[in-house]
């Protein structure tokens, strides 16, 4: 019995020994098979992810569909994460096993591939989804804890990683021995670049800044000191990138690449203060030293700290991708980003509750802001609603200062501008406070022009340039300058004469009586007798032994508006050629004249040059108003009380200098940039106020050009013909117009009734209140351009 027993319990013995072994043999198969299968599960989700639609498509994707994608994408990286964390855990038994570590690789990138995936998916859920798993609920620290772990398992696989290379060192350097010398050898050749490039590019630009360049070269120049300020950050970013790049192939240094993007950022925000810094310096006031100081200051601290965000959020995408962690740095970066710009705004106080306290009139909530400024709590906000006023109105300021560069913009404002002084010019003449002055008593007042009076010598000088540059040569030349009636001429032609510096430069005006008047006084000037003949002339300019450069003003004289009409013109052109030599002549001809003998000779070439004066612009002829105000107190013009809409450009002007600006900008814009006629409407602006005892300016009263539009064609041609001929008698005008000598008088005498004209010794010219609009008309007419 006893040993039948003992076979039994041995058999079963066996048998369990037996069961024992074949399990232990077949679980590391189990288990193989286990991790192939969910090897295979993840690698399906995450070709399934890869495959998602992008851009505006994705936009087609439901939002529970994402969701449960991001629930799948979570549960799958966990379960990869920890057969990675038993992998690595395993890796003690198994430090020298290269098929370890080749799983393990494989088992990280597995787990890369997966954040990648959640984070993909993040971007793609909207609302509630992603705040579920980004805000500071259940799932998303649960979801932290995750991406928490990640970096802890990840580095202590590149620790133990470290660790294995390093011992296994000696053995490994002759293979990288050759690649690390090349490293070396790169390393140093960009070490002297670099050292070449800070010694010298700096240098050039600091050089070409300060140098004179051609106007082709003028952006280089304006250019060069930011690029001197840039050179030296840029030169370190491209080597510390090439340092990076060099480094992390090398062993035991490929974690420096996660410091591109401290690079980067610390770079780009040197570069980006250098250029602020020194934009503030080339364009900032001296005298506004300490409010420069505190823009530099609040300059680098809202740079320094977008620097941070930038390094903090791209390290963490770099490593992590765009998971929770990820945006739980952006949210805590705009905290710091507020707090950092209620630091700038307490530096910014004490100047904005300066300036806001020192504007003429504010809106209401700017009043209350200025009431709490010494409040606690209150005055950040208060600052900041005082800074949106200011930073409206300097915005109004450059938009209104850029638009002022165009003619059309200015001629808007100063229409406005019109509208408003003629209404206050209405209401205080029906209450009688406003008195005419003659005409004789505004010349006190503004004065006229004179040989000394002051010269705007910004208006012209290009053209002067040019002119100077071809007439002044020892060269024959002969040029036409034109320009409207009144625009300054005799101004222009002067300044040559002054800027030729020679006793031989005349400047002639030529007289009325045409081609005969204007070689007796060429005669008398050059040493002749006034009775010298065209040939004695022509002999005195031939024997002559030094240049002679006549600048002829009033030209348009030798020039009639009929068949032959420049005969005379073309007479005395002939006259100075026939003189030989290196003589040089400069005709000033009234715009409308020349424009008649353009048309008379074709394509014919009469001259060797022609320039066009400009129109005068708003600086120019407001800086041409205020030299001519009388500066004596007994004629004092006042401003003071001219109301004018609210303007946007030059905030530093008081309001009498506003009102003043922008009465100049409605008389630029009656003139049409003519100082003449802008001169002569600012004398018939000033009126005696009767109650307060003193000269005013204010509006105009503009002509009624309707009906000049209405006259018929042939009066329409009289007028014109008068505006060519600047002062013509009946029978000029006959001649000129085919019209009959009756016609014409009875068309002057029309004229003469209604003030389009003024009779001189029996000549008809332009009266000086109608030129504009008369010049106007005949422009709109088709009858004479302008």
């Amino acid at each position: 019995m006893v040993p039948t027993c003992f076979r039994t319990v041995t058999r079963i013995l066996f048998f369990l020994v037996s069961s024992i072994a074949l399990l232990s043999l077949s679980l590391p198969l189990i288990a193989d098979s286990n991790a192939e299968k969910r090897a295979g599960e993840t690698e399906q989700f995450i070709q399934e992810i890869e495959q998602l639609p992008i851009g505006r498509e994705a936009l087609l994707l439901e939002q529970d569909d994402i969701a449960e994608l991001l629930s799948r994408n979570i549960s799958l990286l966990k379960k990869e994460l920890g057969a990675l964390e038993r992998l690595v855990q395993s890796e003690k038994s198994q430090r020298n096993s290269n098929s370890h570590w080749q799983a393990i690789s494989k088992q990280k990138d597995l787990v890369n591939r997966l954040s990648l995936s959640k984070a993909s998916l993040l971007k793609l859920s909207q609302n509630e989804v992603r705040e579920k798993y980004t805000a500071y609920g259940r799932d998303a620290v649960q979801l932290v804890k995750l991406e928490a772990k990640i970096i802890k398992i990840e580095s202590l696989i590149w620790l133990n990683r470290e660790i294995r290379l390093f011992s296994n060192f000696s053995d490994t350097i002759g293979k990288v021995l050759i690649g690390l010398i090349i490293s070396i050898l790169k390393l140093i050749a960009a070490a002297y670049i670099l050292t070449l490039w800070l010694r010298n590019v700096p240098r050039f630009f600091h050089l070409s800044s300060q140098r004179e360049l051609d106007d082709n070269w003028r952006t280089i120049k304006k250019l060069s000191p930011y690029l001197e300020k840039i050179a030296a950050p840029l030169g370190w970013f491209l080597f510390l990138s090439l340092l990076i790049s060099l480094l992390q192939d090398l062993m035991l240094l490929d974690a420096i690449k996660y410091a591109q993007p401290a690079v980067t950022g610390c770079i780009i925000a040197i570069a980006s203060y250098r250029l602020c810094a020194t934009w503030l310096d080339i364009h900032g006031s001296d005298d506004q030293n300490a409010r420069k100081q505190l823009n530099k200051k609040s300059l680098f601290m809202l740079i320094r700290i977008t620097a941070l965000t930038y390094v903090v959020l791209k390290t963490i995408s770099f490593s992590l991708y765009e998971g929770a962690i990820y945006y739980w740095s952006q949210q805590l970066m705009i905290v710091f980003i507020f707090i950092e710009i209620i630091r700038v705004i307490r530096l910014w106080r004490p100047f904005v509750f300066e300036g806001a306290s020192n504007l003429p009139s504010v809106p209401s909530y700017v009043a209350w802001s200025l009431t709490q400024k010494e409040h606690l709590l209150i005055s950040p906000i208060a600052s900041v609603l005082c800074m949106i006023h200011l930073s409206i109105l300097r915005a109004q300021t450059i938009l209104f200062t850029h638009l002022s560069k165009y003619d059309f913009f200015k001629q808007i404002i100063a229409y406005f501008f019109s509208i408003e002084v003629i209404k206050q010019t209405i209401e205080e003449r029906q209450k009688h406070n406003l008195a005419k002055m003659n005409q004789e008593e505004t010349f006190k007042f503004v004065l006229p022009g004179q040989a000394d009076s002051y010269l705007i010598e910004s208006y012209g000088q290009q053209q002067l340039d040019d002119l100077c540059s071809h007439v002044l040569k020892p060269v024959p030349a002969m040029t036409v300058v034109t320009c409207e009636r009144g625009c300054g001429m005799t101004t222009f032609l002067r300044r040559l004469v002054v800027r030729s510096s020679n006793k031989q430069s005349l400047y002639i005006d030529c007289p009325h009586g045409g081609l005969t008047e204007l070689i007796k006084q060429l005669s008398l000037e050059i040493g002749l007798s006034e009775d010298s003949s065209e040939g004695e002339f022509v002999q005195a300019l031939r024997k002559a032994e030094s240049r002679y450069l006549f600048c002829i003003d009033n030209s348009q004289r030798l020039v009639s508006p009929k068949v032959n009409g420049i005969s005379s013109l073309i007479k005395f052109i002939n006259i100075i050629r026939r003189g030989r030599g290196n003589h040089g002549v400069v005709l000033g001809l009234e715009q409308s004249a020349w424009r008649f003998v353009e048309r008379a000779r074709g394509e014919r070439l009469i001259l060797d040059r022609m320039l066009r004066l400009p129109r005068w612009t708003e600086e120019q002829l407001t800086e041409l108003m205020k030299s001519r105000i009388n500066t004596d107190e007994q004629y004092a013009i006042h401003f003071d009380d001219l109301k004018i809409p609210k303007q946007w450009d030059d905030q530093e002007l008081d309001e009498v200098a506003k009102a003043q600006n922008g009465f100049f900008r409605i008389l630029w814009n009656y003139s049409d940039g003519n100082p003449s006629v802008a001169l002569r409407f600012f004398r018939m602006s000033l009126f005696k106020d009767i109650e307060k005892k003193r000269v005013v300016a204010r509006i105009f009263k503009a002509p009624e050009d309707k009906g000049l539009e209405l006259l018929p064609k042939p009066m329409l041609a009289v007028l014109r013909a008068i505006v060519q001929l600047e002062l013509a008698s009946a029978e000029e005008l006959s001649e000129c117009t085919q019209l009959s000598y009756i016609e014409v008088l009875n068309t002057l005498r029309f004229f003469q009734n209604r003030g389009f004209i003024t009779m001189i010794d029996d000549k008809a010219k332009i009266s000086d209140h109608w030129y504009r609009f008369v010049t106007n008309t005949l422009h709109n007419q088709h009858l004479l351009v302008k």
